[in-house]
C-alpha cells in the first residue's frame, strides 16, 4: 500500500510539470491577432480533420505492434506543443502528418516499455515511402530544440493510476474495481481525439473520468454515495484537486457525452456480433 505522503509527493510532482513545464493549450485556438489577419477558418477545419486521421492511425500502429495506447497521448502531447511553439509553420497537410508521424517515432522510442524502439526505416515504410529517413530525423531534430528535449510529460493515465490507490478497497469488489479502471482509460483513449480536451489539464481529464465512471448507474460504477464522497474528500486532501472546480466540472460534461458515445457503440457493436455468429467476417473495428 502506498503511503499517504508518497502520494501526496507523486500528485504534486506531477501537478508542477503539467503546471509549468508541459502546459498545454490548444494551439488551434491559440492565435495571435497577426495570425489571424490571414489565417482562414478552412485552414483550421482541416487541421481538425488531419488530427483525427493522425489519431487514428497512431491507435492503429500501438494496437498493432503490441504498445501502450499511452503512447499516442504522449506523441499528441509533442504534436500540440511543437505546432504550438511554432504556429507559422507551413500547415500543409504532408508537413502535418510528418510532424505526427515524428512524434509517434519519438514517443514509441523514448517511452516503449520493453527499453525496445523502432528504426527510422520502420517508419519510412509505413508512411509508404512518402517520406524519407532525411525527413523524419530532420523534423526530430527539429522537434527536439523546439521542445527543449522535454519529453516526458504528465498523463492522465499516469493519475488515474494514483487516483484508484484512493479509491476505498471495500468500494467495490476487485473484479469491478478492475472494470472500473479499464473504463476510466477507455475513455481518456477517446477523449484524445476531441478539440476539447487538448486545452485541458491531465489531472481535471482524468479526475472526470474517474467521477463520470465511478457515478455512472451502470456497472462498473460504485453505487454507494459514502464511498464516493470519501473518495473526493481524498483527492482534495491528498492530490489537491478540487472534484468540484470549474475545470473538473466542465471536463466531467464533455466526459459524460464521450462515455455515452462509448456505451451506445458498445452495445451496437455486440448486436452486430450476435448476428454474425457463425460468419467468418470480424467484427467492426472501432477506429479513434
Amino acid at each position: 500500500m502506498v503511503a499517504s505522503l508518497e502520494l501526496i509527493d507523486r500528485f504534486r510532482a506531477l501537478q508542477v510539470l503539467e503546471s509549468t513545464t508541459y502546459d498545454l493549450t490548444n494551439y488551434t485556438s491559440d492565435f495571435t491577432p497577426n495570425q489571424r489577419q490571414y489565417e482562414k477558418s478552412d485552414l483550421v477545419n482541416d487541421r481538425r480533420l488531419w488530427w483525427n486521421d493522425v489519431c487514428c492511425c497512431m491507435y492503429e500502429f500501438v494496437d498493432s505492434n503490441l504498445l501502450d495506447r499511452e503512447l499516442v497521448y504522449i506523441a499528441l502531447n509533442y504534436m500540440s506543443h511543437f505546432l504550438k511553439r511554432n504556429p507559422f509553420i507551413n500547415h500543409s497537410s504532408h508537413i502535418f502528418y510528418l510532424i505526427g508521424m515524428t512524434s509517434m517515432y519519438m514517443a514509441s522510442k523514448i517511452h516503449r516499455r520493453d527499453g525496445k524502439g523502432f528504426a527510422v526505416v520502420f517508419f519510412v515504410d509505413l508512411s509508404k515511402e512518402i517520406f524519407t529517413e532525411y525527413d523524419i530525423i530532420n523534423m526530430e531534430e527539429c522537434m527536439l530544440k523546439s521542445l527543449q528535449w522535454r519529453m516526458h510529460p504528465p498523463t492522465p493515465q499516469s493519475y488515474v493510476d494514483l487516483l484508484i490507490i484512493i479509491l476505498h478497497r471495500d468500494a467495490c469488489s476487485p473484479f469491478t474495481r478492475h472494470a472500473l479502471f479499464e473504463r476510466i482509460i477507455f475513455l481518456l483513449e477517446l477523449s484524445t481525439t476531441l478539440e476539447f480536451f487538448r486545452e485541458r489539464k491531465p489531472s481535471s481529464i482524468a479526475v472526470a473520468a474517474f467521477i463520470e465512471v465511478m457515478e455512472h448507474e451502470e456497472k462498473p460504477n460504485v453505487p454507494k454515495q459514502s464511498f464516493r464522497t470519501h473518495f473526493k474528500f481524498f483527492v482534495r486532501s491528498l492530490a489537491g484537486i478540487d472534484c468540484d472546480s470549474i475545470d473538473v466540472v466542465e471536463c466531467r460534461d464533455a466526459m459524460k457525452v464521450v462515455h455515452k458515445f462509448a456505451l451506445r457503440h458498445t452495445r451496437d457493436k455486440r448486436m452486430k456480433e450476435k448476428e454474425r455468429i457463425g460468419s467468418p467476417v470480424a467484427s467492426d473495428t472501432f477506429c479513434l
